[in-house]
């Protein structure tokens, strides 16, 4: 028993420090207008509630939709995405802060802030303000990744070794003190080998370094021109939601809303450009409703449930 509360709390520790490492790693978190438990835009004060306290505890934060530095413009990684969802209670609020990078991955997920209060007001925020108590235990502090950090690594292929030479001990080629010529050969056979093989690598990582800035670069420009403008384009867009495959195809005045199951798609409807060039009309059965874009590129649907009648939202995750 002793041993396994001791394993318990060594796995808690590791995980704890693996994420804090992880999330200082991000130079800002972009807190969403809305969440998908609350109607409107900054109900219950909750948004730039949720802003203020990422401030406080060392984070640089920006409600989606407001002025953004340039750095954050050029490259959305460099933001972490946050979201706070509901959980079920009998009694008792129960809210959740996660933190996604931007290919949608969770990097962070607090453990659920509770309140007993009866208004939704109060009980919102003062369990928002308890699940944070995760967040400063991260003890946040920005730390930039080193390009060193980011290069990829390239392995020195290892020489095979034949039948003559197995007798030769590791110290002896290591310590450069062969006590025969056959020693003394294959030393310097492998001393050269190395050699070559770290030129050649050297030419691989500055090659691949400049093709990956290249791609990197394009990237940016496609993703700016497609995504934050909006502009029509003949780029498939593909997406995520609940582990079902969808895909938008473009037209002219929007795009065809299709699902892809087994391989085969299905057509759901359209996405018609309103009058904000933001925002589209979906008419798609269950999906009807109004989207638009994020700024990671996901494609955000707001629509009315038809069992509840309640308005939800939902994020499919840009693949």
């Amino acid at each position: 028993m002793r041993f396994f509360l001791f394993f318990l709390f060594f796995t808690l520790c590791c995980t704890t420090t693996f994420s804090q490492k992880k999330v200082n790693t991000y130079k800002y978190v972009l807190v969403p207008e809305s969440y998908e438990f609350t109607k409107g835009k900054d109900a219950y004060q909750l948004n730039s509630l949720t802003q203020f306290l990422f401030e406080k505890y060392g984070f640089t934060a920006f409600v989606i939709g407001s002025q953004l530095p340039d750095d954050l413009k050029d490259d959305k990684c460099n933001a972490l995405s946050a979201d706070v969802t509901k959980q079920p209670g009998m009694f008792v609020t129960k809210l959740v802060i996660s933190l996604k990078d931007c290919f949608g991955t969770v990097i962070f997920t607090s453990g659920p802030g509770k309140s007993r209060e009866k208004e939704f007001k109060k009980a919102y925020q003062e369990a928002l303000r308890n699940a944070f108590k995760d967040i400063e235990k991260l003890n946040y502090s920005y730390q930039p990744v080193s390009n060193k950090e980011k290069a990829e690594v390239v392995t020195v292929p290892s020489i095979p070794q034949s039948s003559e030479n197995l007798s030769i001990s590791k110290k002896d080629i290591e310590n450069k003190k062969p006590k025969e010529s056959a020693n003394l050969s294959l030393n310097k056979t492998v001393q050269a080998t190395q050699n070559s093989v770290a030129s050649d690598n050297k030419e691989i990582l500055k090659k691949d370094s400049e093709e990956h800035a290249e791609s990197d670069t394009n990237e940016a420009i496609a993703l700016k021109k497609e995504v934050v403008e909006n502009k029509y384009n003949s780029k498939k867009l593909n997406f995520i939601l609940r582990d079902f495959q969808f895909q938008l195809q473009p037209t002219p005045s929007g795009y065809i809303f299709i699902q892809i199951l087994d391989s085969e798609k299905k057509q759901l409807g359209t996405l018609v450009k309103s009058s904000r060039d933001t925002t589209y009309l979906v008419n798609a059965g269950d999906y009807s409703g109004v989207a638009y874009f994020d700024a990671f590129g996901n494609l955000i649907l707001e629509r009315v449930n038809p069992a509840t009648n309640q308005l939800i939202k939902d994020t499919f995750a840009r693949q």
